[in-house]
């Protein structure tokens, strides 16, 4: 019997494996018939429309969720890029912004330089500012000078005093020299933004000097304006990136949307497999029975349609076999335990009838003494009368 079982189990797991293979041949074989039958004009006879749409509309479902996987997974990788592309523009831009302002100040100081005395000065008000602050610039520097030669012949005592002093007109200058470059270059600022200099340039009034500034002024402007545009072209694909984002509802949570669309691709597939398995059971159904006989004498021209109902014809046998086998197994497992049942049984009726004669044979010897004893109570009792007759 522990063979038997071992076999039931050998045959179970190789009944298990061809239900598995022959599952297998139908997914492949049915989604070659729904291929066929969407390419074809007329569809087959054997899958019905209503089969067909369903699988066109699965496989268009499949094809855009991972096309939209596909499309949210790019946009996240352009993101990034688009991230590093930003900063790589702002950093350039501030340098760009420090250049600028570097020849907006060489233009203020050539333009002071050139226009400080002249009633021709373009600078107008803000260069009288500048001519304010360059006196008071001219006066303290003068004052240094002073100092710097007083320290060379002050004693020990005063010496302290006149190096405070000169740090204090020190810090003046450069709070003077600040300030007048600030007005200088907010004097030049106004003269490039208005066109003046740019105009004096084109007329030819301006000097090699202020043209060479002019020059590297207009390149870096030139620059400026280009980080501006690929700012600009940035923003706007930020802004196009964002929008393909809200069209798959992927904004907030981009990788958890798409572990969502793999999932709703998991359940399409497994309907898509459903569906095919159906399609090629039915199909094979109309030429072999479950058992792999054939229902048709002869099987479809086709010879891919004829090569698969052959290895479906040939898996059903297999199948019905091995079933057959564990049937009949089973039902020796089955006979042998009744079998075992019986001669138990047996065993106990032969038990029984030996304990039936035994209790018969006791009876009767019990019937024979109690026979006996009646006897025996009968005629004490006829004493006992008798003697009871004799008393006066």
């Amino acid at each position: 019997m522990e063979v038997q079982r071992k076999t039931i189990q050998k045959l179970t797991e190789s009944l298990d494996e061809k239900r598995s293979e022959l599952t297998d041949l139908y997914h492949r074989f049915g989604e070659k018939l729904l291929q066929e039958a969407e390419e074809s004009a007329d569809g087959l006879i054997s899958v019905s429309t209503e089969k067909i749409e369903s699988w066109r509309s699965l496989m268009a479902s499949r094809e855009g969720d991972t096309q939209a996987i596909l499309e949210i997974k790019d946009v996240l990788a352009r993101k990034q890029e688009l991230v590093q592309f930003s900063h790589e523009i702002k950093r350039n831009l501030s340098d760009v912004d420090v250049d600028y302002h570097s020849v907006l100040e060489k233009i203020g100081n050539a333009c002071y330089e050139r226009y400080a005395d002249s009633e021709l000065s373009p600078f107008g008000k803000v260069g009288e500012k500048a001519s304010v602050e360059g006196a008071i610039l001219v006066k303290l520097e003068t004052k240094r000078e002073k100092l710097v030669d007083e320290l060379k012949s002050a004693g020990a005592l005063s010496r302290m005093l006149v190096q405070l002093k000169i740090t204090t007109n020190n810090a003046a200058i450069k709070q003077r020299r600040s300030r007048m470059m600030s007005i200088l270059t907010e004097g030049a600022r106004n003269l490039v933004e208005n066109g003046t200099l740019e105009q004096s340039m084109e007329a030819g009034e301006l000097d090699e000097q202020l043209e060479q500034i002019m020059n590297l002024l207009r390149d870096t402007t030139n620059k400026r304006e280009d980080l501006d545009s690929r700012r600009e072209m940035l923003e706007t694909e930020k802004q196009s990136l964002q929008d393909t984002l809200n069209n798959y509802n992927a904004t907030d949570n981009p990788q958890r949307r798409i572990e969502e669309i793999h999932l709703k691709i998991k359940d399409t597939d497994r309907r898509i497999t459903t569906l095919s398995i159906m399609v090629a059971k039915e199909y094979s159904d109309t030429y072999i029975d479950d058992k792999g006989a054939r229902l048709e004498e002869k099987f479809p021209t086709t010879l891919d349609r004829s090569q698969a109902l052959e290895q479906v014809e040939a898996l059903r046998v297999e199948i019905g076999e091995i079933r057959k086998n564990i049937k009949i197994l089973e039902a020796s497992l089955k006979i042998a335990a009744l079998e075992k049942n019986l001669a138990s049984i047996e065993r106990s009726r032969v038990d029984y009838e030996k304990k039936i004669k035994q209790y018969g044979d006791q009876i009767n010897s019990l019937e024979k003494k109690r026979q006996e004893a009646l006897v025996e109570r009968t005629s004490l009792e006829e004493y006992r009368d008798s003697i009871q007759k004799t008393i006066i």
